[in-house]
């Protein structure tokens, strides 16, 4: 998934970089060669912490739109298929989709819970931003939003609630850090997907595709590999013969 995701930023996007901790560094750059523009550290996280994987997502944005300017992150299992438009590409902020508490009620229910337990609180969660892929133009506020996530979520108080690891609490601490949060700044955000996700059909036709929860189906994950050896076969017999090489 590496592989695909790098290659198509890269035939959409001038400069596509990558963070990461040293590990992760030396396997995808240095031994696979994957072909990023450029390649940064994230600032230490605590081991107590790196369950809630949102606090990796805001260091990354933050840095790449105080390095750049306008900038997206995006997981490395979601791929533009096509070139995004050029309203997409000007949008203030871009999320995979909206969606609010009629699509997700016990998402919602989960994070209200957990919020109220906090000392240090974050805005009521109203809407979330579906954070496969999440930037745009609206430099300052993006900035804002990420170091106001990160500090409410590492400082002292907040610290035992967080590091908590109760079953599934990594994701909906990360949804109240990240989706939500932004979903608090930008009750309008563009939304390359229909509210709630949307249909297979919106999908295909949107030319964006994120894995996500299909990470263990292997149908799923074969189509991927087709179309990857379809439109990069060079890049990814060199990345295939890297890997054995390991």
């Amino acid at each position: 998934m590496w592989g695909m995701a790098v290659n198509w930023a890269r035939r959409h996007f001038p400069n596509v970089v990558f963070y990461g901790d040293e590990t992760a560094t030396n396997l995808l750059v240095e031994w696979l060669g994957l072909p990023f523009h450029g390649n940064f550290a994230l600032p230490f996280i605590p081991d107590a912490l790196d369950h809630v994987r949102d606090l990796v997502k805001l260091h990354a944005l933050r840095d790449a739109v105080l390095r750049f300017g306008p900038a997206w992150h995006h997981d490395h299992d979601a791929h533009f298929l096509r070139k995004p438009s050029d309203d997409l590409l000007a949008a203030p902020f871009v999320c995979e989709f909206r969606y609010t508490e009629v699509h997700n009620p016990m998402l919602f229910q989960q994070v209200r819970d957990f919020n109220a337990t906090l000392p240090v609180r974050f805005p009521h969660p109203h809407t979330g931003l579906a954070s496969g892929i999440m930037g745009g133009t609206d430099t300052e506020n993006i900035v804002a939003v990420c170091e106001e996530s990160v500090r409410i979520a590492t400082c002292i108080e907040n610290r035992p609630m967080f590091a908590a690891r109760e079953l599934g609490a990594g994701y909906w601490k990360s949804v109240l850090i990240g989706e939500m949060a932004y979903g608090s700044r930008w009750t309008h955000a563009t939304g390359i997907l229909a509210d709630g996700g949307g249909t297979e059909d919106d999908r295909r036709k949107s030319g964006w595709w994120h894995i996500a929860g299909g990470k263990e189906n292997y149908g799923l994950l074969a189509i991927a590999d087709n179309l990857f050896r379809d439109d990069f076969p060079q890049e990814r017999a060199e990345l295939f013969r890297r890997w054995r090489a390991l």
